[in-house]
């Protein structure tokens, strides 16, 4: 009982290691420290290992297995995966190019998106609008809309 009420801060702990690394530009501990955790569904985790799969830090650059991690945290309604999940659907790197699911995601961002970021996250997403058709909008805000988040697991 008691080890598995200390999980919770054993996670943090491990993800607050596995985040110095990262920023510490450390990849390799890095991703041996977040994979375990992004296997245990912690969507922050997930985060990281799609950004140094998309970035190819400290692993191989793989466009596929970065839009897999990072849908699975978006999904989760975590908004820098949404964030970067956007700008991948915008560029068609490891998904299909698509503006309407671009611009869904970047509103679902920003959304939700801290001040630090917001202002910036807003002018990505304006960007992508300004290229689309007024019918590609309207079903791109319909699918931000009517988006509900994964269920946990």
């Amino acid at each position: 009982m008691l080890s598995t009420a200390l999980a919770p801060s054993a996670q943090a702990d491990a993800f607050a290691q596995g985040a110095r690394a990262y920023h510490r530009q450390n990849y390799l501990l890095a991703e041996q420290i977040l994979m375990p955790l992004a296997q245990w569904w912690d969507p922050r985790a997930q985060t990281y290992i799609g950004l140094m799969y998309l970035r190819g830090q400290g692993v191989p650059q793989n466009f596929l297995v970065a839009a897999y991690w990072l849908h699975l945290a978006a999904g989760t309604g975590f908004p820098e995966a949404q964030y970067f999940l956007g700008l991948m659907y915008d560029k068609g790197q490891g998904v299909p190019q698509d503006s309407v699911l671009a611009h869904a995601w970047l509103n679902l961002a920003v959304a939700h998106a801290e001040p630090r970021v917001r202002s910036h996250w807003v002018l990505i997403r304006d960007a992508v609008a300004s290229q689309m058709s007024e019918a590609q909008l309207w079903e791109a805000r319909k699918l931000a809309y009517e988006w509900r988040p994964d269920p946990p697991r």
